[in-house]
C-alpha cells in the first residue's frame, strides 16, 4: 500500500506464505527510491533466507535475533523484517504492526504514540486515543510556576551568596549540597521521568577464558546489599547492557525493586542502573541508599568512570521538538559540562565518551531518523544520545557526564536540570539558536580565583566578578523553579572549569571551622549533632541574606546570639529557635532566594500547623501566598482560599 508521501508497507499477516527472496528483491528494485520505507512482517524468517536476500541485493543483512532481519540497502531503502508477534525494537528500527492496527501514511507530526506502537501506525478502533504533543504542552504549562521576582542576572549578590552559603556548610562540617529531599521542579517533577547509570570501580577484576568479565567480591557485595534493602529482586551481577532495554528480557520499569548491577568494559569496573524515577521522596531516598551502598562496599570513582542520566521525552513524533531540544542542549552544553564535573574529582575524564555536539541539527528534517542518523554520522559518543527517541510514549534521551560521582545530591540536581530542559523545550514558544562549542574552559572562568573554603577534598572558589558570569546567570534565570536555580548556582561554585583542576589550597590558609557549640550557647566541649549544624547554617544563611551580617565577616557567638534574639525574641536557645522557624519556612516555599523577615518569623511562630498544611500539595508556593495565609490565620478570617490573592495563586499554579 502506497501513501501520499510514497511510503510503502508490505505486511504479511500470520499464516501468509513467506515470499521468496527474489520476489522481495524485485519489490525493492521497483520501489527503491530514497526515503522509501518497506516493512515486511511474517513468521518463520531464517538466517539462510536473509543471506540469500543479501546475495541478490549485494548488501549486508544483519540478523540480531531469530525471526528478525534488518537490512540497510542502497538508495536509502531500509528493510525491516520481524516475526508478527515480536514486540522488540531498537532505536533505529520500528515495531511490526500490532494485531488489529491499521497502517497510517499521513505526516505523523504532533503525536505522542502509545507505548509499543510504531510511528507509521495508529491505534485501531477500541484502543486508547493518541495524545498529541499539544496536549502535553498544555498540561506542563499549567504546572509551570510564575517567573521569580529575584533574578541572578539583575542581582549579582544572589549568585555571590550561593558561594558563601556552600562555604558555610563546609566550615560547619556539613555536606556541600543539601542532602534533604527537595522538590526541585514542583509539580512537573512527577510527570517527567529520569534514570541514572552510576559507574564505579570496586576490587581487582578478571576475565574468563572466553573473554567475558568476571565480578569481584566488592561488586557481589553491592548486588547482595541492594537485594537485602529491597532495591533489587535478585543479587545477580549482569554483563554490561544484558537483558535491559525495550527488546530485553528485563526492560526498564518504575518498580523500585529493579535496580541492577552490571559489569563495565574493564576488569573491576561496575555500573548500577536505576529503574525509572520520578521526583518523589522515595526515589531520592533510594538513590541516597544506593550511593551509600557503593561507597560502603569499597566503590570509588576516577577519570575512567563516567555518569549517565536518562530523561523521558514527551516529544512524540514532532520532529521540530526533537530538533529544538538538540539546539537547546547545544546552546548551553558549556554549562552542562561545567556542572557535570565531579566536585571531588582530582582530574577530569575529558570528552572522549561524551563528545560535544559540534553544530546545529540538519535544516528541514522531517523525520526523527534523520536527526539520529546525522548525530550518529558525526559523533561516535555524543554527549546527548537520542537513540531511543522514535516517537512513542516511554522514549528517553541520554545525557552523558564527563565525571562520575557517588554523591546522591549531585545526581539529583543534575537529573533535575536535564528534566527541566525537556520541559522548557516542550513549553517554549521560541527556541534558542545552537552555538558552536568553544574548548579550553570556554572563557567563562577566572584562572586567578582563590579558595573560599575547603573540606574533605571539596573546595569552594570565591565568586567570579559580575562581568565574567553574565552568561551563567542568564542561563540560570531561564529556569522558573527558584530552588533548582539555587542548587545549580551552588553546584557551579563547587565545580572548577571542566578542562583543568586547580591545585588544592594549603590547609593552613583555610578558614577554621565554626565553634558550633559556642555559637549555639552550649557548654564548651558539648557534643554537636548534624541537626544542630544544619540549624546553625540555616541561621547564618538567613542573617547574611537579610543583611544582618556582612558577607565574609566573622560570626562571633555574641553577635549571632544578639541577631537571633532580635529576630525571635529572648529565650533559652534563640539560635536554635531561629533555625527551627527558618526550616519551617523553607519547607513551605519554593522561593529560597526570598528570606522571611522578622515579622514573618513571628507570625509563623504564632500560627499552628493546620493552616499551613494546605500549602503542602501545591507545585509552587510563593512568599506572598504564605504571608497572606499567615495574615488570614492571625485575624481568624478563615481558610486558605478566603483571600482573592491566595485563590488566584492556587488556580494558576495547581
Amino acid at each position: 500500500m502506497t501513501g501520499p508521501e510514497g511510503l510503502c508497507t508490505a505486511a504479511l499477516r500470520d499464516g501468509a506464505p513467506l515470499p521468496a527472496p527474489d520476489e522481495v528483491a524485485a519489490l525493492l528494485r521497483e520501489h527503491g527510491c530514497a526515503g522509501l520505507e518497506v516493512c515486511l512482517v511474517a513468521p518463520g524468517v531464517e538466517p539462510g533466507w536473509a543471506s540469500e536476500l543479501a546475495a541478490r541485493l549485494g548488501e549486508a543483512v544483519h540478523v540480531p535475533a531469530p525471526g528478525y532481519v534488518v537490512a540497510d540497502l542502497r538508495g536509502g531503502v531500509r528493510l525491516k523484517w520481524a516475526d508478527g508477534a515480536d514486540e522488540r525494537a531498537d532505536a533505529w528500527r520500528s515495531h511490526p504492526p500490532h494485531a488489529g492496527a491499521v497502517p497510517r501514511f499521513a505526516d505523523h507530526q504532533d503525536r505522542l504514540l502509545p507505548r509499543g506502537l510504531p510511528p507509521h501506525l495508529e491505534p485501531a478502533e477500541g484502543r486508547p486515543a493518541v495524545m498529541t504533543t499539544a496536549e502535553v504542552r498544555d498540561q506542563l504549562r499549567r504546572l509551570l510556576p510564575a517567573r521569580p521576582a529575584c533574578s541572578y542576572l539583575g542581582d549579582h549578590r544572589l549568585f555571590d551568596e550561593a558561594a558563601h552559603r556552600v562555604a558555610r556548610r563546609l566550615r560547619a562540617g556539613l555536606p556541600p549540597l543539601e542532602t534533604e529531599y527537595r522538590r526541585l521542579l514542583g509539580g512537573v517533577g512527577r510527570l517527567v521521568t529520569r534514570g541514572v547509570e552510576i559507574e564505579f570501580h570496586a576490587g581487582q577484576g578478571a576475565r574468563a577464558a572466553d573473554g567475558t568479565l568476571l565480578s569481584t567480591p566488592e561488586i557481589d557485595a553491592i548486588a547482595a546489599l541492594l537485594r537485602e534493602r529491597g532495591l533489587a529482586r535478585d543479587a545477580r551481577v549482569r554483563q554490561h547492557g544484558a537483558e535491559r532495554g525495550p527488546d530485553g528480557a528485563e526492560p526498564y520499569s518504575e518498580d523500585r525493586r529493579t535496580w541492577r548491577v552490571e559489569l563495565e568494559e574493564a576488569e573491576g569496573d561496575g555500573e548500577v542502573v536505576s529503574p525509572i524515577l520520578r521526583d518523589t521522596p522515595q526515589a531520592y531516598e533510594d538513590l541516597v541508599a544506593v550511593c551509600a551502598i557503593i561507597r560502603g562496599c569499597g566503590g570509588w570513582t576516577s577519570t575512567r568512570a563516567g555518569g549517565h542520566v536518562h530523561v523521558g521525552v514527551p516529544f512524540g513524533t514532532d520532529t521540530a521538538l526533537h530538533a529544538a531540544h538538540l539546539a537547546r542542549f547545544q546552546a548551553r552544553q558549556w554549562l552542562h559540562f561545567r556542572l557535570g564535573t565531579s566536585i571531588r574529582a582530582e582530574a577530569h575524564r575529558g570528552t572522549r565518551f561524551c563528545q560535544p555536539l559540534p553544530g546545529p541539527p540538519p535544516v528541514g528534517a522531517t523525520r526523527i531518523r534523520q536527526l539520529r542518523d546525522d548525530l550518529k554520522r558525526r559523533l561516535a559518543h555524543p554527549a546527548l544520545k537520542i537513540a531511543r527517541s522514535v516517537g512513542r510514549a516511554g522514549d528517553s534521551i541520554e545525557y552523558r557526564h564527563g565525571d562520575a560521582s557517588l554523591d546522591a545530591a549531585e545526581w539529583w540536581t543534575r537529573a533535575a536540570a536535564f528534566a527541566a530542559d525537556v520541559v522548557l523545550t516542550v513549553t517554549a514558544d521560541r527556541h534558542p539558536p545552537p552555538r558552536a562549542w568553544a574548548p579550553a574552559g570556554d572563557g567563562r572562568t577566572v584562572s586567578g580565583q582563590t579558595v573560599l573554603a575547603a573540606r574533605d577534598e571539596v573546595q569552594v572558589h570565591r565568586p567570579e566578578p559580575p562581568g565574567d558570569t553574565v552568561e551563567v546567570r542568564s542561563a540560570l534565570d531561564e529556569y522558573p523553579w527558584p530552588r533548582l536555580r539555587r542548587h545549580l548556582a551552588e553546584l557551579y561554585h563547587l565545580t572548577p572549569p571542566y578542562w583543568r583542576r586547580r591545585p588544592a589550597a594549603a590547609p593552613a590558609a583555610l578558614p577554621e571551622p565554626y565553634d558550633v557549640a559556642a555559637l549555639l550557647g552550649w557548654p564548651p566541649g558539648a557534643r554537636v549533632d548534624e541537626e544542630s549544624r544544619r540549624q546553625l547554617v540555616a541561621v547564618l544563611d538567613h542573617l547574611h541574606a537579610v543583611g544582618a551580617l556582612c558577607v565574609g565577616a566573622p560570626e562571633t557567638p555574641a553577635a549571632l546570639r544578639a541577631h537571633a534574639v532580635a529576630a525571635v525574641g529572648p529565650g533559652p536557645e534563640p539560635v536554635v529557635e531561629l533555625g527551627r522557624r527558618l526550616r519551617a519556612w523553607d519547607a513551605l516555599t519554593d522561593e529560597p532566594d526570598t528570606p522571611p523577615t522578622s515579622e514573618d518569623l513571628a507570625a509563623l511562630a504564632a500560627v499552628g500547623p493546620e493552616p499551613l498544611a494546605a500549602l503542602a500539595g501545591l507545585p509552587f508556593v510563593s512568599t506572598t501566598s504564605i504571608r497572606t495565609l499567615l495574615a488570614d490565620a492571625a485575624d481568624g478570617s478563615g481558610g486558605p482560599d478566603s483571600d482573592k490573592e491566595r485563590s488566584r495563586n492556587f488556580e494558576e499554579l495547581r
